[in-house]
């Protein structure tokens, strides 16, 4: 299976240490793997860990992100290839690489939802919920969250 990972940045916080154990987990199952970081620069372990796993890392600077050329290039790495499960984390992430993995035509989107995002301003919930459509499976990582998500996200 070919998985595409949207990330916001690869700082070494949670979330970042759990894709990298997914990616590590699922290379050693076979799969082949794409990690895009919206932002530039991150944490040289996770990185290594990422790469020495296989996975193809492609980091885009925040700024160019912002602007078309940003987009451009990130859309030209997704429809250079055909994937099978894009995966997103984190808000920007979610938002865009939801939205991008739909246009591209890839055929499953899978998200997860990490704390309850009550600090969210309200164009920030509504552009989760505007692309959360497009989303085949959320994964929660507490059941605490589950009331909230189904509600707010």
């Amino acid at each position: 299976m070919k998985i595409l990972y949207f990330i916001d940045h690869l700082r070494p916080d949670g979330t970042q240490w759990v894709l990298a154990r997914l990616v590590e987990g699922l290379a050693r199952r076979g799969h082949q793997q794409m990690v895009i970081s919206l932002n530039s620069g991150g944490d040289e372990v996770i990185v290594d860990r990422l790469t020495q796993s296989g996975a193809e890392v492609r980091a885009f600077s925040k700024w160019s992100i912002l602007g078309a050329y940003g987009i451009l290039r990130l859309w030209q790495q997704i429809r250079r290839r055909t994937f099978d499960v894009a995966v997103t984390f984190l808000f920007a992430s979610d938002v865009l690489g939801r939205w991008m993995a739909h246009r591209a035509g890839i055929p499953r989107i899978v998200s997860s939802l990490r704390a309850r995002n009550i600090d969210y301003a309200r164009w920030q919930r509504r552009m989760v919920r505007w692309t959360m459509r497009w989303a085949d499976a959320v994964i929660l990582n507490s059941r605490k969250f589950q009331d909230f998500a189904i509600q707010e996200e």
